[in-house]
This record gives C-alpha cells, structure tokens and sequence, in this order.
C-alpha cells in the first residue's frame, strides 16, 4: 500500500525533528512524505515566501538550522517540504489556510502533526473532516506550565485530542494522565513509544597469527602502514584524557534548563576536590549566554560547549562521558537518554514523567527532585568520586533495558505504520 503522508511540525529542530527524520527516511514501506513546518526555520529561496520547496540535504537533528540560512532539514530526493507562515502563534489562521491547500493540491492521504502547537494547527485547519489525523503530542503539555496559561493550555489540548482522528502516546502512563484529565474519552488512543537502533560495540579486531619462518629464513621487514586517522573523540578534541567528564546533550534551550546544569556543574566542581569537567555537546539560542556565565563565575576551565555535531559522532562521544547528566524542565521520551543508556553511561536525570517511565531509579538509573541541584550534586559526587563501580553497573544495566525494550528502531516506524494504513483504509483511501 503506498500513501502520500504529510508531517506537520511547529519546529524541525530538537528530538520531534529526528523522530519525523526517522520516519521519512528509513520507513520500509511504500510512501511519498511532505513535511510542513514554519517558514522561519527554512532557507532562502522559494522558502522565504512560504512557498513549497525542496531540501537541498538531510542533516542530522542536532544541526541547528538559521533562520534567512541555506540550511535544509530533509533530503530533497525523499521529502517534499511545505513551509507555513507563522512561527509561535497557536492560533493561526494563516497556517490552516496553507495546510488545507497542500492537503488538497498534493491529495494527501494522511496527516501526522507532532507537538500541540502543530496539533492546534490542525484542528483549527478542519483537516480531520478532509483526511485522517495522527496527533502525536509528545508529552502532556498542560502539566508542564503553571496558573492560568496551565487551565488555557489544557482546552487547547483536549480541543486537539478531541477534533483529530487518532491520538498517540509516547507511555502508557502519558495515556492514563489524558484519560484521567478529560483529554480524551477512557480508552481511546495508542502507544508508540521512541526507539532506536543499537550501535554496535567496537572491538579491536583479532590479531593475526605470526607467519611460520623456517630457521634459517629471516623475517621480512613489515609493510609500510597507512598513516593513523586523525583522532576525533570527544576527549581528543577537549585535551581531557583520563579526567573525570560528565555531559549532557541536546539544544541549550529554556525547556532543557541548562542554567541548572551550569548550576549542579559550579557545585560538583567546588567540591570535588578533583578536576571534574562538564561538557554539554548541542547548540542553541543560550549557547553564548551560558559561555558568558560560565566565564563570570571563573568555570571556563572546566565547562565546555563544544557546538553541534551529527548524530553518530554525538552518540559515539556519549561512550565517554564518566555520567550523563539531565536537567529538563519537562519531557516527552527524550531520544538522547534512550542514546546515552544504550551507550552504557549511567543516567542522572529529573523524576519527571517519561524519564521516570524508562528510568528504574537506583537500578538503570539514579533520578533527582525536579530543579533541586543539591539533590543531583550529591548524586553526581558520589558516582564520581565514592561509588565508581555503582555507575558501571547501573550503566550496564541501562543498556540492557534500551535493547530489551527501546530497540530497534523499527519497532517505533511499524507503530506509526500500521496507523497511517489503518486510518487510510478505514477513510477508503
């Protein structure tokens, strides 16, 4: 069955970005896939209207696109890209207009919008009166702000649940909160939790046996070798070898709190008694704020931002990170903890949900109160300096939940499959 699936998303970056990379590009079924998304995230061109347009290469999630840049998100010969005009507006009539028009112009047989703003979009858009929509929100929003904008943002959630044709959860326990909050009626919605592919674990290949000489035979003088590859680790790039290194990654943004990081950071590094450095690899709006802060508070030495790097070599210098350290305001299932538990690293992080839901703590991972510092010091000093062996076991342990229960990545894509069709057949498409 081939479909024409259309992705919707308020922003291409981050790990709602990779999730919608991943299913574009290494979906084993027949399908034609456009991609929707604010036109400031785009490059010059056609794009700067609002126009439709093509990528001129797929880039990894973690490469930050420039407003007014060349930068593309999607490969050109995979993914037709539609750029909307509005950026951060939840209500926007000017972006249901733009999806109507590429919903019929391209006769799309499914829609899948990612994150309550694109969801919003698409309600406000009658899309599901046209086509099936998936609405996957990534997280339960209205439980991650406070007072008034909590009470708007949950009608705008159960609004979108409610008006879109199939709504996926990331947890089974994302699922029971809608149930329990009214989003959506007891029993209606599905889970299709993050996954990923496994790296394999590198092994110096076996030497060769020596050659059998006769007595009298002298050994031949050894070929010449190829000079060595240019080291490119992460504690190469830094000059950090054999120091202690905790590190995080992902984009420096508000919902990551990367000034608690820098805060639990100054703390660990005051008490340590030991260099202990911190490295957060990514990039981001608050990249020079936190350069700066880190320069003021004399931490410079001992703080890294190393920017953004593709996605195999961010996961390849996850293997050597000592802890890996998280300080999310709130979270959906974050990809990069489900990359640093199969990198064997153990896992500090928030006792926020969907942490909690991959995280046994004390077992596959330690969690800490949400935004108390003290809390994540007092863990992080202990694994470093006391409890080495600890953060081994739990590191190993992590692993093999991510195989067991994360893994492959194709179990995620079949999920969203088996949706799309579902949905299309029953719509008789």
């Amino acid at each position: 069955m081939s479909l024409r699936v259309l992705q919707v998303m308020s922003s291409p970056r981050g790990g709602v970005g990779q999730v919608v990379r991943m299913i574009t590009s290494r979906m084993e079924h027949s399908a034609t896939w456009h991609v929707a998304y604010p036109v400031s995230y785009a490059g010059g061109g056609r794009g700067g209207s609002g126009d439709e347009s093509r990528g001129d290469g797929r880039n990894d999630s973690r490469r930050e696109g420039r407003p007014g840049g060349s930068h593309r998100y999607f490969a050109e010969e995979l993914v037709v890209t539609h750029f909307l005009p509005h950026e951060k507006q939840k209500f926007s009539p000017a972006n249901a207009r733009k999806l109507r028009q590429i919903v019929k112009k391209h006769r799309i047989d499914v829609v899948h919008c990612h994150v309550l703003t694109a969801g919003f979009w698409c309600a406000q858009a009658g899309l599901a009166r046209l086509v099936p929509v998936v609405y996957s929100g990534h997280g339960i929003r209205f439980r991650q702000v406070k007072g008034l904008e909590s009470r708007l943002t949950r009608l705008i959630e159960r609004y979108t649940m409610r008006t879109l044709t199939q709504v996926t959860f990331l947890t089974a326990k994302e699922q029971q909160i809608a149930w329990e909050s009214g989003l959506l009626p007891r029993g209606r919605g599905v889970v299709v939790a993050n996954c990923i592919d496994l790296l394999p674990q590198e092994k110096p290949p076996p030497s060769p046996p020596p050659p059998l000489l006769r007595p009298s035979e002298p050994p031949e003088p050894p070929e010449p070798s190829e000079p060595p590859e240019p080291q490119t680790g992460l504690r190469c790039r830094l000059g950090l070898p054999g120091t202690l290194l905790v590190g995080t990654c992902g984009r420096l943004h508000y919902d990551n709190n990367p000034d608690l990081y820098l805060e639990i950071a100054a703390e660990v590094i005051a008490r340590a008694g030991k260099p202990v450095h911190f490295v957060w690899i990514g990039d981001g709006d608050d990249r020079p704020r936190l350069m700066d802060q880190a320069r003021e508070r004399g931490l410079a030495r001992y703080m890294h931002f190393p920017g953004q790097v593709d996605n195999a070599t961010a996961r390849r210098w996850l293997t050597e990170l000592d802890l890996f350290v998280m300080t999310p305001r709130y979270a959906g299932l974050p990809l990069v903890l489900l990359e640093a538990m199969a990198a064997g690293r153990c896992v500090v992080a928030p006792d926020i949900i969907g942490i909690q839901d991959v995280v046994d703590d004390g077992v596959s991972g330690l969690l800490y109160p949400p935004a108390d510092p003290k809390a994540a010091v007092e863990l992080i000093v202990r694994l470093l300096l006391e409890q080495p062996e600890t953060a081994a076991r739990i590191g190993e342990e992590a692993r093999r939940v991510i195989e067991q229960e994360y893994s492959p990545e194709a179990k995620m894509l079949e999920g969203y499959w088996q949706i799309y069709t579902t949905l299309a057949q029953a719509a008789g498409r």
